[in-house]
């Protein structure tokens, strides 16, 4: 937000700009024993990140976006794009023109897109009988039975998202939290697992 920019003096209009350095900072100092670093917003002598990361060269750089700007700079810096859903009743095939925009751009750069990375947020809830969202019609995004959530991560898969990141819709109860938390663990992960995205992205790098 520009009002976070602003209380700590930083030009707002250059946050890409930084993005594009720290996203580089990153990389150098997760394979590099020791970094130098002479940016124009960042600039430092013989700095050393560790311990390093067990992924080698470095953990993937997954770039949150839901523009056409962060959709170039994840394709031109990153190895993945991670769009968020924050409305609830979001069309999985909301952000297809910004997969678009990462196809235009990678042809530009030469850039293999089976190694490249396609994801996804959105809220989720199992309902039961007696739950408040029970019936509730449009239906929002992964909610429901077991069998409405499956169907909406296959289409997110249709889209392109080869992993969906659900985070719990509750209503503040711990004891709610865990219970939804237990019972996508019974009764979606492992079903899910045999959904493939479609799009030639390349797979979810997270260990299954």
């Amino acid at each position: 937000m520009k009002e976070e920019f602003d209380v700590l003096g930083l030009p707002y209009a250059e946050r890409g700009a930084m993005a594009n350095e720290c996203i580089e900072i990153f990389k150098r100092s997760w394979t590099a024993e020791v970094v130098d670093f002479h940016g124009r917003f960042y600039n430092f002598d013989r700095v050393s990140m560790d311990p390093k990361p067990a992924q080698k060269p470095r953990p993937p750089i997954i770039f949150g976006g839901v523009v056409p700007a962060g959709a170039r700079r994840a394709i031109r810096y990153c190895d993945g794009f991670y769009p968020i859903f924050l409305d609830p009743m979001a069309d999985p095939n909301r952000y297809a023109p910004l997969q678009d925009e990462i196809r235009r751009e990678a042809d530009r750069l030469g850039r293999d897109l089976s190694k490249f990375f396609m994801m996804a947020v959105a809220s989720g809830r199992l309902t039961a009988p007696t739950d408040r969202q029970q019936g509730r019609m449009p239906r929002r995004i992964c909610t429901g039975s077991p069998g409405d959530v499956l169907s909406d991560l296959q289409r997110f898969a249709d889209a392109g998202y080869s992993l969906v990141v659900l985070i719990p819709d509750c209503f503040g109860q711990v004891e709610e939290l865990e219970a939804q938390i237990q019972r996508f663990g019974d009764e979606i992960i492992k079903p899910a697992r045999s959904i493939r995205a479609k799009g030639g992205w390349a797979t979810s790098p997270v260990p299954t």
